[in-house]
């Protein structure tokens, strides 16, 4: 027992001691309802309605039905022979007029401390008095308890639920069959979950009650994540302006729709709030409360004219259960000559006078038979434990106050509403029904929409039948009470200046939300879902076909095939023609498939990059350079070596006839095959995605040449430039062998496109640049060869009748010079009338064409 009780207590023992002195209690108070036994209860109800301290404003039904349920739960237990055997319990009913202070001096008179006649102590004499059933109420309680625990005297109250009854280091002999209102705090919690109202306004009574319930709900508001946009105290008879000022902040927070009442039922202090607020700000959209079993019922509002206002509001009722037999009980105690209480008689003399006899019964509070029930169920365990069932150990000196309490949390039996235990707080568990307000068929009614149980799982104790709610709007779905902007994908939550509330930020194109809250860029190659939850991979985007660049590298291509399939079927043709031979029709051959290949290429570079695609490219592009170039080079060398050795003699060079230039072409080529082979092996050409910026969704997909095509490039410009070299040595030939003047225009026009295409291909930034400049200078070079080397060979071939073709047989260069009498054309061809001549060269035999 703690200081601050103690001093309570006898402050309310001092105060009764001197009240003859000063007065004494209201008559309504003095009047008692006993029944002797071996042992006593008591019995505390508010039967008489108080009014500022005044105690005669006629019985309270609810209380009259109390104080019956006790004498009918005694007379059960009398009547029964399995619970109390030959033991006789009595009873000791007083009216406490709903004042406290009452309560206390009541509650000490039934025990024998004071009497409350005059103010002095004496002995019980009715029976052994063992504890009290009450009070009515939580202020009630408070003051008995205090008392009543300085004389070790057992509360069990019916009714009470501040949570500051459940500190049993202040009330160790106070229990309760009523819940705690910290179990009704988690049922309101859980309806605000249940419609993911996170935003809400809290108004509480400044009395135990609401003080404690509202720091409970807060408590459990906050856990759950649920922000209370104001809490507003309201005390009892609050002035105009204190009421005004609380409309005011309703008024001015819109986004808490939704506020919880946690209030004294007879303070009506709740109701002028609501009444002030459609006065003040008739166009206000209305409310939803989710209110405490103390706020009233929608007839009240209904009569206040606000009833509009709170439709689809909710309120937690205790839950119930009818008590078998108690009708019939209650209707049979009306009957002239059964045995009455003196608040029964009172009450059916004024119904006779009303002519609404008989008396009805309105809800059956079974929490006072539990609380009968239990005083019983303790007695009894006393009586089997601790006296071993010897009726003579009860009357001495056993059944004792603590004693008593020890059994009272211990007990577990079968109530009214199933079984029935206290927890280590002396509380039982909770059981509530859950109320909707609406407007059906014309009137305001409390509607039944489901209930909630402390026995349940935690997140599975409330049950609601939520669908079928007609809200204000004619709706299925809940109002919202939030202050949380609804984010569009791709905004995340940021925190405003005002409590709670929360507005939208958008992230950048390439970012996800993750927890509402945080704005995460996707990684590369990567880009958000339409819903902005989750990065995916972007789909890579190849060259269009029918972009027009493209369609130009088509076309080229497609002439570039067709034109090389006519030059090869017109070299075939004229393959015999003189002026065919003596260009070396074999190596010809050769560079036309090389030239057939590199317009190949070009559509392989446009398919969609794959691995094999890739490869299949790398080495179409090496090869393609290796069999034009490598049969063109042999080609200008052979003319090189052959005037380089006619200055020193007439003696054949070696290795200048078709067999032996087809292997040394062969050979080149197999040397650039192996390249690519180990290109492959150790550095191959895969696909390779590019993507311009993060911040767009666009990818490309593109072959890159890994080092081994590098290699292959440097093999081919060696190829090249051997082929620049000789063509520069023999840039002064005879005219009859300036074919290799063309070729020199061909390779060199080459090398000039490789130094631009290279440096261009490396710096483009979009895949098409890329392409489109190594298809075009392929086949720009290819071109170059075929018109300057191959057109006109054929044209020749073709239209002109009088040819000279000067082979390696010729004379030496001087003599050669000296004996040319006419210009060469593009391919060492002069136009003769009507006949072909071949210079010889005297000192060889003919051993092929050159």
């Amino acid at each position: 027992m703690t200081l601050v009780s103690s001093l309570v207590s006898w402050t309310v023992l001092f105060s009764l001691a001197i009240s003859p002195s000063f007065g004494s209690l209201p008559e309504r108070a003095r009047t008692s309802y006993t029944k002797s036994g071996d042992f006593v209860i008591g019995g505390l109800f508010a039967t008489y309605f108080s009014y500022y301290g005044v105690c005669d404003y006629g019985v309270l039904e609810e209380s009259l039905e109390q104080s019956e349920l006790m004498i009918f739960a005694i007379e059960q237990l009398n009547n029964r022979s399995d619970l109390l055997p030959n033991v006789t319990l009595g009873f000791d009913i007083r009216n406490y007029c709903g004042d406290e202070s009452i309560a206390a001096s009541l509650a000490l008179s039934m025990a024998g401390v004071i009497d409350s006649e005059n103010g002095t102590s004496g002995p019980h004499d009715r029976g052994q008095f063992i504890g009290i059933v009450g009070a009515g109420g939580s202020s009630s309680n408070i003051a008995t308890a205090l008392v009543t625990t300085v004389y070790e005297i057992p509360v069990v109250a019916y009714r009470g639920s501040t949570i500051e009854l459940s500190d049993k280091r202040r009330f160790p002999y106070f229990l309760r069959t009523w819940p705690s209102a910290s179990l009704q705090a988690g049922a309101i919690v859980d309806i605000l979950l249940q419609f993911n109202w996170s935003y809400v306004g809290l108004i509480y009574s400044v009395n135990s009650y609401g003080i404690h319930g509202a720091q409970e709900v807060q408590r459990l508001a906050e856990k759950s994540g649920i922000c209370l946009a104001y809490s507003l105290p309201i005390r009892a008879s609050a002035t105009e302006n204190e009421i005004q000022e609380i409309v005011d902040k309703i008024f001015e927070i819109k986004d808490a729709t939704v506020i919880v009442f946690i209030t004294h039922l007879y303070s009506g202090d709740h109701y002028k709030i609501l009444q002030n607020l459609w006065k003040t700000y008739p166009n206000h959209p209305g409310l939803r409360l989710v209110s405490s079993d103390t706020f009233g019922h929608v007839s009240t509002l209904e009569e206040l004219g606000i009833a509009n206002m709170t439709t689809g509001s909710f309120a937690i009722r205790n839950y119930f259960r009818e008590v078998p037999g108690f009708v019939n009980y209650f209707q049979e105690a009306q009957a002239d000559g059964h045995e009455q209480s003196p608040w029964l008689q009172a009450s059916i003399e004024a119904c006779k006078r009303k002519d609404e006899c008989p008396l009805t019964t309105e809800g059956n509070k079974h929490h006072v038979v539990n609380a009968v029930y239990a005083f019983a169920w303790a007695l009894d365990e006393i009586l089997q434990a601790d006296c071993d069932g010897k009726l003579a150990c009860l009357t001495n000196g056993t059944v004792t106050g603590t004693a008593l309490v020890t059994h009272l949390k211990d007990i577990k039996f079968n109530g009214v509403d199933g079984v029935f235990q206290f927890d280590e707080k002396g509380d039982p568990v909770g059981k509530y029904a859950v109320q909707s307000q609406q407007y059906q068929d014309g009137t305001y009614s409390d509607i039944d929409v489901g209930n909630w149980d402390s026995r349940g799982v935690a997140g599975d104790q409330l049950h609601i039948r939520a669908g079928s709610l007609p809200w204000v709007d004619g709706g299925v779905v809940a109002p919202r009470s939030v202050c949380r902007e609804e984010c569009r994908p791709g905004y995340k939550v940021i925190p405003l200046e005002e409590k709670c509330c929360y507005g939208c930020q958008r992230c950048q194109d390439n970012a996800v939300v993750v927890d509402d809250s945080r704005c995460v860029e996707c990684g590369m190659f990567q880009w958000p879902s339409e819903d902005f939850t989750v990065c995916q991979n972007i789909i890579p985007s190849f060259i269009d076909w029918q972009n027009a660049v493209m369609i130009v590298v088509l076309v080229l291509s497609s002439m570039g095939v067709a034109l090389t399939l006519l030059t090869g079927s017109g070299m075939l043709y004229y393959r015999r023609h003189a002026l065919i031979k003596a260009t070396g029709r074999e190596l010809s051959f050769v560079n036309m498939g090389g030239i057939l290949i590199t317009f190949v290429a070009v559509y392989m570079m446009l398919a969609y990059p794959t691995t094999v695609s890739c490869f299949v490219s790398e080495l179409l592009i090496a090869l393609c350079m290796t069999l034009t170039f490598a049969p063109t080079t042999l080609k200008v060398n052979r003319i090189y070596r052959i005037f380089q050795a006619g200055k020193r003699s007439t003696k054949r060079p070696r290795f200048i006839g078709p067999r032996d230039q087809l292997v040394i072409a062969s050979v080149l080529t197999f040397v650039q095959l192996l390249i690519s082979i180990c290109s492959v092996i150790w550095a191959p050409s895969l696909p390779k995605l590019y993507q311009q910026s993060k911040y767009k969704n666009y990818v490309e997909i593109f072959c890159e040449f890994g080092r081994g095509f590098l290699a292959s490039c440097v093999y081919n410009l060696l190829l090249i430039l051997v082929c620049c070299y000789y063509a520069f040595k023999t840039r002064k030939v005879p005219s009859n062998y300036n074919e290799s003047k063309f070729i020199a225009v061909s390779v060199y026009s080459t090398l000039v496109l490789c130094l631009a295409a290279v440096p261009v291909y490396t710096t483009a930034v979009a895949v098409l640049q890329k392409v489109a400049t190594l298809c075009m200078a392929l086949l720009l070079n290819a071109y170059l060869t075929l018109v300057c080397v191959y057109l006109p060979k054929l044209y020749a071939a073709r239209f002109v009748e009088d040819l000279e073709v000067a082979d390696w047989r010729s004379r030496s260069e001087a003599t050669t010079q000296s004996r040319a009498s006419t210009s060469a054309n593009a391919s060492g061809i002069i136009s003769r009338p009507r006949h072909v001549k071949v210079h010889p060269h005297p000192s060889t035999t003919n051993t092929g064409p050159l």
